[in-house]
This record gives structure tokens, C-alpha cells and sequence, in this order.
């Protein structure tokens, strides 16, 4: 048989597997309009059926019931089988597979099975389930399980993030002191307003930074409300005529005046003999101070500063800044 045939057999059949479908339903479209009740017998053209139809109460309630439980199925099955495909194609895919074949059952089941297995479900549930929506939302699931096949997978976790707000999924609130990092840096500021598309953020220059909900969502986010204190390293450089005595007591007595102000945590303090520079003795301190404020926090700092200038000069030590010595010849 060569491909010509085998085409043409092929599309008979199609036909006739259309035909032995839908030709019984013409049938009893084209017999709805005949005069006389034969099911066999045309005996003439009418609208009459169609008239008392529509001025019977009780088949126009039930015709608006079933509307009505269309449109709520429709809508539940449409939300159940995005949210089943975005998770399914997550998954493994062996996972996928056994999921997969359990939900084409109520697919590739008759319809009259399918129907008297719920009656029989919700008799012995009181009613109580789900019915028309679950067929519904597997014919959706798989639909929108070929869709996610062929998008890429950063467009997936977009519509994924669709409608996901800071404050659903609990990054942030109102006034919330947050730093979102961005390629150009992190942006610290106050939180001003959250919407459904986007998130304002008040910086301490007063700027204010508009970002996509989707953008936050996905990128790495720190509350500073939410934190208990606030890391504050800084080096302090000594000239390198500085005696090792006085390097060692200065260390000693600066972690303690740090330690005794009263906003910094005292097991958080660490000073000590950080680097070699090219031009100082490099010491690194580390202090916690439990001031959250930004603005608490630089007046924290302010006082530290001052105190520390103050015991440096005391111990008989000097800052370093940066120098270069220059060896000239007698004879140049």
C-alpha cells in the first residue's frame, strides 16, 4: 500500500470516527424542530418545542443553576489547575509521570461513569465536595502542563510571582526599615507604600525607589526592623613608632570603654590587631550596638567616635595617615 492510500484510509477514517460521534447529535438537533413527537417521522418544520421550552419555570430555573455552577466551576477549576501546573512542573520528573497518570482518569473515563461515580460520592458525602470543577481543572492542568513545557523557566517563576506582594508573603510592612540589593548597590530606606505591581522605599537622602513586586520577590531582601542590632566594624590606624605596650593596652581599654556604653552588647566587642599597612598599624574593631534607628545608630556612633578620639590622645598614641619618604643622595 503506498502513502496515498494510506493517507486516504486514514482520513476515512477519520470521518467515520467523527461521523459515528457528532452525526447522532445533528440528528437530534434536526428532529428538536419537527411538528409530531417521531423520533423517525419529519413531519414538518417548528419552533413550537422551543416556545413552551422557554415558558417552563422549572427548565429555566434549572437551565440558571446550571449556568451559574458552570461559570463558579469554571473559575475554581481555572485557579486550581494553574496553580496544580506551576507545582507539577516543578517537580521531578518521575514525579510528574505518576501524577500525570493519576489525574487523566476522569480525562479518558467515560463521561457517564464519571458522573454516576460523583452522584454516588456526594449521596454518601451529604453533598458535601467538589463535582463538575474537578474534571474541569484536570483538562487545565493538563493544557497549561504543555504550555510550561515550551517557557522558559525564569518566565514560569514570573507568573508564578503574578499578584505576590512583600506583605502576603511577609518580607515587609509599612515603615519598615529595609536594604534590597540591586547591580548598582543597595538601597536602604523606609518603606512607604506596597501596592499589588510594586513597593516604594523612602531612602535616608530622601529618594524615592519604585520596584517591582516581582523584582523583591526574587531577590535578596534584609529588614532591618527586624534584626536586633547592628554591625558596626571599623579599623583604626596607628603610626608604627606606636610601642607594642601601648598597641596591647590600647586594645585593652578600648574594648572596655566600648563594652560600657550602655547601647552596645558587650559579648559583641572585639578589638584587636587587625593588618600591616603601608602606612599604619591597622586595629579592627567590632561592635553590636542594639540601636535599630538608623538615626539612633549614627548618634550611637557620633558618641563612640568622640571617646575614642579622646583615650588614643590619652595613651599616648597618634593616628597614621597615609606617607611617603623619599631618600635623596647627598650628591644629587
Amino acid at each position: 500500500m503506498n502513502k496515498r492510500h494510506s493517507a486516504l484510509l486514514m482520513r476515512t477514517y477519520v470521518i467515520m470516527v467523527f461521523c459515528f460521534m457528532y452525526l447522532p447529535i445533528a440528528v437530534m438537533i434536526a428532529f428538536s424542530f419537527n411538528e409530531s413527537k417521531s423520533r423517525s417521522n419529519f413531519t414538518g418544520f417548528t419552533l413550537g418545542w422551543y416556545k413552551s421550552l422557554f415558558h417552563n419555570e422549572m427548565i429555566l430555573s434549572a437551565l440558571g443553576l446550571s449556568l451559574v455552577l458552570a461559570l463558579v466551576s469554571s473559575i475554581i477549576a481555572t485557579v486550581l489547575g494553574t496553580l496544580a501546573t506551576i507545582g507539577i512542573n516543578s517537580m521531578s520528573r518521575r514525579s510528574q509521570l505518576i501524577i500525570n497518570n493519576i489525574s487523566y482518569v476522569p480525562v479518558v473515563n467515560p463521561e457517564i461513569i464519571t458522573g454516576v461515580s460523583l452522584m454516588l460520592l456526594f449521596v454518601m458525602a451529604q453533598n458535601f465536595g467538589i463535582g463538575g470543577e474537578s474534571e474541569a481543572m484536570f483538562h487545565i492542568v493538563h493544557r497549561l502542563h504543555e504550555l510550561c513545557k515550551q517557557l522558559d523557566p525564569s518566565r514560569l517563576t514570573g507568573i508564578a510571582n503574578v499578584g505576590m506582594t512583600p506583605t502576603s508573603s511577609r518580607l515587609f510592612r509599612l515603615t519598615d526599615v529595609t536594604a534590597y540589593n540591586e547591580y548598582k548597590g543597595w538601597y536602604e530606606g523606609t518603606v512607604e507604600d506596597i501596592s499589588f505591581r510594586s513597593t516604594r522605599i523612602r531612602t535616608a537622602d530622601n529618594v524615592a525607589i519604585t520596584i517591582e513586586n516581582s523584582k523583591i520577590c526574587s531577590e535578596y531582601i534584609q529588614n532591618c526592623d527586624r534584626r536586633t542590632s547592628r554591625l558596626w566594624a571599623f579599623s583604626i590606624g596607628l603610626t608604627y613608632d606606636t610601642p607594642r605596650g601601648k598597641i596591647e593596652t590600647l586594645c585593652r581599654k578600648l574594648a572596655a570603654l566600648l563594652q560600657a556604653h550602655p547601647d552596645v552588647l558587650p559579648d559583641g566587642v572585639s578589638v584587636t590587631l587587625d593588618k600591616f599597612n603601608d602606612s599604619s598599624i591597622d586595629l579592627l574593631c567590632r561592635v553590636y550596638v542594639s540601636r535599630v534607628s538608623l538615626r539612633e545608630f549614627l548618634k550611637v556612633k557620633n558618641c563612640l567616635n568622640l571617646q575614642i578620639l579622646d583615650l588614643v590622645r590619652a595613651e599616648g598614641c597618634s593616628f597614621a595617615f597615609p606617607t611617603v619618604t623619599v631618600d635623596m643622595p647627598e650628591n644629587a
